[in-house]
């Protein structure tokens, strides 16, 4: 899988070469660094190169390096989401050298960021082309939600009285209900006092729903540094439609 993958929808897709490391530092912290989120930085991308090169994919457009995706292999159950702590500890401090298994079940998007619309779809494309390609079970990422922070601080006193994991389920569940995407088992707003829904969905958390066969699989407090997630991360899974397994409901027969 080294050299150039093909051609999405006028992106050109290939494998990371040293020379473009530079270029995909700068993006990163173009992309995250005004956010109060941690940045990956040159040393992340020779490490990833080292570990794991197929993986670490850019998206070019004329010839200019507009994306990058990032991905680990790994064997993953979804039992294992009960015992899922941090993005850190998950990823080896986003370094990988102790969390990647190449001969892995599933592929776990670790990373993802571009400068161009359509440029991170075209990379999606790649990554489930190639988890039926290969075999692998489950492709899964970690969406931040951006909204969450603003949303909270327009619903005031009423978010009294419910937990931050609830109160980002019903935000997350809302914006899956928005956009007609899809809710994994286990995934439940408990409280009993339920909130205004969001007024619109989360513009990030939002991309993954949209694509069919992606779906909300986990809720997780404090998974990673993002003031305006509040630092919850959104657990979003696919399954290889090849492989047997089930497990999901459309938005409209969400748990309410």
């Amino acid at each position: 899988m080294i050299g150039v993958i093909g051609t999405f929808a006028g992106f050109t897709i290939r494998t990371a070469t040293p020379a473009d490391v530079p270029l995909l530092a700068a993006l990163d912290r173009a992309k995250f660094g005004g956010a109060g989120m941690e940045v990956y930085g040159e040393e992340h991308f020779r490490c990833w190169l080292d570990v794991n090169p197929s993986g670490l994919l850019v998206a070019t457009h004329a010839g200019h390096v507009v994306g990058y995706r990032y991905s680990q292999y790994l064997d993953f159950d979804l039992g294992d989401i009960a015992g899922l702590t941090t993005n850190a500890a998950f990823t080896d401090h986003g370094f990988t050298r102790r969390t990647h298994r190449a001969a892995g079940n599933s592929i776990n998007g670790m990373s993802v960021c571009s400068s161009m619309p359509g440029a991170g779809r075209a990379l999606f494309e790649v990554i489930f082309e190639q988890l039926r390609r290969e075999g692998r079970r489950y492709y899964f990422g970690f969406a931040r939600i951006p909204g969450f922070a603003a949303y909270c601080e327009r619903l005031g006193t009423d978010a009294s009285g419910i937990d931050r994991r609830q109160l980002a389920t019903w935000y997350a569940l809302g914006c899956a209900r928005r956009v007609g995407g899809l809710v994994h088992d286990g995934v439940a707003f408990t409280a009993n006092l339920r909130p205004r829904e969001p007024e619109a969905p989360d513009p990030v958390l939002s991309k993954y729903l949209k694509h069919p066969g992606f779906g909300i699989a986990a809720v997780l407090p404090d998974w990673i540094e993002d003031p305006a997630s509040l630092n919850v991360g959104v657990m979003v899974l696919y399954k290889n439609p090849d492989l047997a397994g089930g497990g999901a409901s459309g938005a409209g027969g969400l748990r309410r």
